[in-house]
C-alpha cells in the first residue's frame, strides 16, 4: 500500500511503516512530499476489520497526529471495496470538521499491483438518493401451538421473535427453543447455544427442566452469578426488560411492535421506538465498554432515516397509525453508567448536528430495576 500511495503521488517519499501498537491488523504509513509536509495513512492489512473500528482507530490516531510537534491534520485512510464504500457512508455523516481530516482510498487490485482510487465524501442530498431496502415482514405474529405452549412455562420472563425462519422463544433474551413450521407441520428444538435436540412428547420434561435451571440462574438475585446463564447475552436482557415495558427508560416512548425487522445483525440489539409526538428514536443498547457503539448506531441511523425518508415505515405501519414526524430520528445510547467508553464523547461530537446522539446512564444494578441516573445530549458543541 505504500508503494501504491508513491506510485499515485509521486511527489512524495515514503518516511515510515509500522503496524499499529494498538492492533496489529492496521498499518500506519507516513511519507513526505518535497516540502516537507508529512501525511499519514492507515490501512486494514487483513482486510477484516468491521468499519467502525477502522475508523474509530483513525479518529484516535488522527487526535494523537494532531498533538504532535510538526502536526500532522490530514489522515488518509485505504481499503478494500466493500470496507471502503462503508468508510465512505459513516463520514458522510461525520460534522464538516470532523470529515475534513480524513481523505478516502479504495486499494483497486485490477493489475498486478494494488493502486488507490480516492472516493469523494457523500454530500448530504446525494446520501439520500441509495435506494431503501424493502421491509418483508412475517407472515404472522401469532404464536403457533407449539411455541404458545412453551411460552407458558414461564410466561412472565419469556417472550417470542417472529422471522422468515419461524419463531425462537427467549427466557429474559437468552434463546432456548425454535419453532419451525412447514407446510402446517409443527418442528421444534430447545437448549442453549449448541446443546440442542429436538421437542417431543417424550423430550417435553426435560424442557421443563430447562425452563426451570434458567429461572434459578438468570434473574437478578441468581444462586450463582458466574452461571453461564446468569453471564450469557446480557445485552438481549436488557433489551428483554426494555421490550416488555420500554418507558422504563422514558416514559414518552412507544416501541415499535414490528421492531425486530429493524435489527442490523444478529450480535447488535438495537431498538426502533417512536416518542408521543411522532419523533422516531433509534436505541442502542451495551452493557460493557464498545468503542464501536456511536459509529455503529449512526450507520443504522442512516438506514431508518433513509426508510423515513422514502416512506417505507408508514408503508408498512411500523406504529400502527401514528404519524411519524418529520424530523430525523434521535438516537439513544443506554448502558450502564460505568460501561460507557472513554471516548464515547469524541466520536459522538465528530458527527453531523441532525445526527442527535443522546446518553443514558443506567444504574450498574439493571437487571433488577431499571433506574436512569443521568440522560444528556452528547452532539456537537452541545
Amino acid at each position: 500500500i505504500g508503494a501504491a500511495l508513491v506510485e499515485e503521488f509521486p511527489a512524495f517519499k515514503l518516511a515510515r511503516v509500522a503496524l499499529s501498537v494498538d492492533n496489529g491488523r492496521l498499518a500506519q504509513i507516513f511519507a513526505r512530499d518535497t516540502g516537507g509536509r508529512d501525511v499519514a495513512l492507515l490501512t486494514d492489512v487483513t482486510a477484516t476489520m468491521i468499519h467502525e473500528a477502522v475508523m474509530t482507530s483513525a479518529v484516535l490516531w488522527s487526535e494523537k497526529l494532531r498533538l504532535r510537534r510538526k502536526p500532522v491534520n490530514e489522515l488518509w485512510i485505504a481499503a478494500e471495496r466493500k470496507q471502503a464504500r462503508s468508510l465512505q457512508k459513516l463520514i458522510g455523516l461525520f460534522n464538516e470538521n470532523a470529515a475534513a481530516r480524513f481523505r478516502l482510498f479504495e486499494i483497486v487490485n485490477d493489475s498486478e499491483e494494488p493502486r488507490l482510487k480516492e472516493l469523494k465524501t457523500i454530500g448530504r442530498r446525494s446520501m439520500w438518493r441509495e435506494k431503501p431496502n424493502k421491509l418483508s415482514l412475517p407472515s404472522g405474529v401469532e404464536p403457533s401451538e407449539t411455541a404458545a405452549r412453551i411460552l407458558a412455562l414461564a410466561p412472565k420472563n419469556t417472550d417470542i421473535i417472529f422471522s422468515k425462519q419461524g419463531e425462537t422463544i427467549r427466557f429474559l433474551g437468552l434463546p432456548f427453543a425454535r419453532v419451525r413450521t412447514v407446510a402446517s407441520d409443527e418442528r421444534a428444538w430447545f437448549g442453549v447455544d449448541r446443546d440442542r435436540r429436538p421437542l417431543n412428547e417424550s423430550t417435553f420434561p426435560t424442557l421443563i427442566e430447562l425452563v426451570a435451571e434458567l429461572d434459578t440462574y438468570r434473574n437478578a438475585v441468581s444462586a450463582n452469578k458466574r452461571h453461564e446463564f446468569y453471564r450469557a447475552s446480557p445485552e438481549a436482557w436488557l433489551e428483554s426488560i426494555l421490550r416488555a415495558n420500554i418507558t422504563r427508560l422514558d416514559a414518552n416512548l412507544i416501541l415499535s411492535p414490528l421492531y425486530n425487522q429493524f435489527r442490523t445483525s444478529s450480535d447488535k440489539i438495537d431498538l426502533l421506538a417512536i416518542r408521543r409526538d411522532g419523533r422516531l428514536v433509534i436505541i442502542e443498547l451495551k452493557t460493557s465498554p464498545d468503542r464501536e457503539t456511536v459509529y455503529q448506531a449512526a450507520d443504522y441511523w442512516r438506514k431508518i432515516e433513509l426508510q423515513r425518508r422514502r416512506g417505507e415505515l408508514a408503508r408498512i405501519r411500523a406504529f400502527g397509525d401514528m404519524e411519524i414526524l418529520d424530523k430525523p430520528a434521535l438516537v439513544y445510547a443506554v448502558a450502564p453508567a460505568l460501561s460507557f467508553h472513554p471516548d464515547f464523547g469524541l466520536f459522538a461530537r465528530s458527527l453531523r448536528k441532525d445526527l442527535e446522539v443522546w446518553r443514558f446512564e443506567l444504574h450498574e444494578n439493571w437487571r433488577a430495576a431499571i433506574k436512569v441516573l443521568q440522560r444528556r445530549s452528547v452532539t456537537e458543541n452541545s
